[in-house]
């Protein structure tokens, strides 16, 4: 009802639950009838860019413009389920620092320790992160990663709360076309107190969940 709120003259409010609404154009002749049109999707003036067209919006929720198979075109509209997304990170000398953040969870959900997932022999090892508010700090050290040898190691990096399903934590939700292209992280060395030299290479999977590449090195080299 656009008399219940304050709105520019000519525009109108609605109100439309998420879903996939489909759209038509009415038009009403002189004798009264309407007759209803689908709505097609606009032809292509230009190829794509590298930033999509429709904006990431920052509390998750979405409204976009789409086309169906045969070109009829509609409206979007929903919310992402609860995500974990990566904020930054940060590699010093001796340790990994991991800002993240999780999405659409109420405050009393919002704690957790992040959990590193060797992709061989299926080993997993919490780390204790820092809570404020919905978003979290982890400090990754070499001694977190357990005693392996200088074969490559793959570990998933997870969110683990509690007997909640665990979450990927994923890049963060971007515009870009093509993030793998763009956002790429360095190789690195870590060294611990105890002189355990450590090789990592943060990357993100194809489907953008964030892992880390590892090896042992033999001390001094």
């Amino acid at each position: 009802d656009a008399a219940a709120v304050s709105v520019p003259a000519g525009v109108h409010t609605c109100l439309l639950p998420a879903g996939r609404w489909p759209l038509s154009v009415a038009f009403t002749d002189i004798c009264g009838k309407e007759h209803r049109y689908a709505l097609a999707r606009a032809p292509q003036l230009m190829p794509d860019g590298p930033t999509l067209a429709q904006p990431v919006r920052e509390d998750g929720s979405h409204c976009r413009l789409i086309a169906s198979g045969t070109g009829r075109a509609y409206v979007s509209l929903g919310r992402d389920g609860v995500q974990a997304e990566l904020v930054s990170l940060s590699i010093g000398w001796s340790e990994v620092t991991l800002e993240g953040r999780l999405l659409n969870a109420p405050a009393p959900q919002c704690r957790g320790a992040v959990e590193l997932v060797r992709r061989s022999r299926r080993v997993a090892r919490l780390v204790p992160a820092v809570w404020h508010g919905d978003t979290f700090v982890c400090p990754i050290q070499v001694a977190d990663f357990g005693a392996f040898d200088a074969r490559e190691q793959i570990w998933d990096v997870r969110l683990r709360r509690g007997r909640r399903r665990p979450l990927k934590i994923s890049r963060r939700r971007t515009d870009v076309r093509s993030p793998h292209d763009v956002f790429r992280m360095p190789h690195r060395l870590l060294r611990a107190t105890d002189g355990t030299m450590l090789r990592i290479n943060p990357y993100y999977t194809p489907v953008g969940s964030l892992a880390f590449r590892t090896a042992h090195l033999a001390t001094g080299r």
